[in-house]
């Protein structure tokens, strides 16, 4: 009989302390304050809240606390959440049983996607309930309710499935968000995914893809002018401009481009559909290392805020360092002289209007010296030509050894020797600064109108 109570009494001591443990170790219910002693209502929560992961793709914690805290309660119950589970994409509620508060808030992809308004219904629901278990269960259908009616593009976590665990936390987080904001702008799906086991036919599925209005559209560089960071870099300086004043800023470059790379610069433009908002307004450069040519064409409001002369001047710029190789500053001379222009209209006329005068004035001193010098040598050669004539026909006269036998004795005295200047006549003509530009503004294939500039 003592064998049989003292098993029963190891038995009840074993189930005591197995209970908190099971209750402590949940996956989305984190109960240290052991506020839920049922098992069977333990375990009934933890599945309910699994079943809205799986349907809804978002977590629905609770915890519990018996740790006091200093400072605000929000900031406690991230911490507490951060150190207990591991999803960031969900709605969270936290019960300090030291001070009994509660707080409640949403993170991740559904950060807020409830008001204020909701978040206290939430928390009130609990509240309301007469148990621990009932209020808990409450609150896990009430967060699923709210939250299932909010609208994503095609579902969040299918922007970044990281198979791999790549990132986590707020690299995560950013990275999604990221994705999500190109997504609705332009209405096309950015995607990014990781997978341990990758063989060579995704490569294969990858070269092909067309990004119409995705990242890769802002520099299409399809002969490889620029890698790594240089790409990213001048990528994500034509996004700002395009996002900062609703007007595509793009580049791009290709081997094989003819004298009149404007007009293929605006045909690529148009052919792949790019332009900002219902006139399709935007600027495109085009490079060409292998044809040593290039072409910068602007469309729809563009074609106003660019002329050709401002596209030649551009152009200019552009080439003090495409000539030395230097393609990452070229584009990014580029982008700056547009955001320029887009920011304060008319800048770069005056600009341009500048540079001129300063190379007139600069050139002044060289077309003085040339129109002297050429002035002097037609003067000698029109005084040259017709004595050397007439000093040909006298050939009945001998050159004498003296000059006194050129003169008649007496037969002139002069008096009076004065040099008197009459007037000068001064010619003008203004030299046209020769130009290697070769095409200007056009038509492009879909028929649109185009300034524009090529070399």
């Amino acid at each position: 009989m003592k064998k049989i109570l003292s098993i029963l009494v190891l038995l009840t001591v074993l189930f005591t302390f197995t209970v908190p443990a099971f209750a402590d170790e949940g996956e989305y219910i984190i109960d240290d304050a052991l506020v839920i002693e049922d098992i069977d209502e333990f375990i009934d929560l933890e599945m309910t809240a699994d079943e809205v992961f799986k349907s809804e793709k978002f977590a629905v914690c609770f915890g519990t606390d018996t740790e006091p805290y200093t400072g605000e309660l929000e900031e406690a119950a991230r911490n507490f959440f951060a150190d207990k589970v591991t999803y960031t994409d969900g709605v969270f509620m936290y019960l300090n049983t030291t001070t009994n508060y509660v707080y409640a808030y949403t993170d991740g992809f559904l950060k807020d996607c409830l008001t204020s308004d909701e978040i206290d219904t939430l928390i009130k629901t609990y509240i309301n309930a007469d148990t621990y278990y009932g209020g808990v269960k409450a609150y896990i259908e009430q967060a699923k309710e709210l939250a299932k009616d909010v609208e994503y593009p095609t579902g969040l976590k299918m922007f970044l499935a990281d198979g791999e665990g790549l990132l986590e936390g707020d690299d995560k987080t950013e990275v999604m968000s990221r994705f999500i904001d190109i997504t609705e702008k332009y209405e096309f799906d950015v995607i990014g995914m990781s997978k341990a086991n990758v063989g060579d036919y995704a490569k294969e599925l990858a070269k092909d893809v067309e990004y119409p209005t995705g990242l890769k559209m802002f520099l299409a560089d399809g002969e490889g002018l620029l890698e790594g960071d240089d790409k990213t870099e001048v990528m994500s300086r034509f996004i700002d401009i395009t996002e900062k004043y609703e007007f595509d800023v793009i580049g791009m470059s290709k081997a094989n481009v003819g004298d009149y790379a404007a007009k293929e610069a605006a045909d690529y433009f148009e052919d792949n559909q790019y332009g900002f908002g219902e006139s399709r307004d935007g600027i495109i450069l085009l490079i060409s290392k292998a044809s040593n040519h290039e072409g910068i064409a602007a469309l729809g409001r563009g074609e106003s805020l660019f002329p050709d002369s401002i596209m030649d001047y551009i152009l200019d710029e552009v080439d003090v360092y495409r000539l030395n190789g230097n393609y990452k500053q070229a584009y990014l001379r580029y982008a700056e002289l547009v955001e320029q222009e887009l920011a304060h209209p008319g800048t770069l006329m005056t600009a341009k209007e500048a540079r001129d005068e300063a190379e007139a004035k600069a050139g002044m001193p060289k077309r003085i010296a040339l129109e002297v010098g050429v002035s002097l040598v037609l003067g000698f050669l029109l005084a040259f030509i017709p004595t050397a004539v007439m000093s040909s026909k006298m050939n009945n006269v001998r050159m004498q050894d003296s000059a006194a036998n050129y003169a008649v004795p007496g037969s002139m005295n002069v008096a009076i020797q004065k040099d008197i200047f009459l007037f000068n006549t001064v010619t003008r003509t203004k030299r046209v600064k020769e130009s290697s530009s070769s095409g200007s503004g056009g038509t492009s294939s879909s028929g649109r109108s185009f300034s524009g500039s090529s070399r």
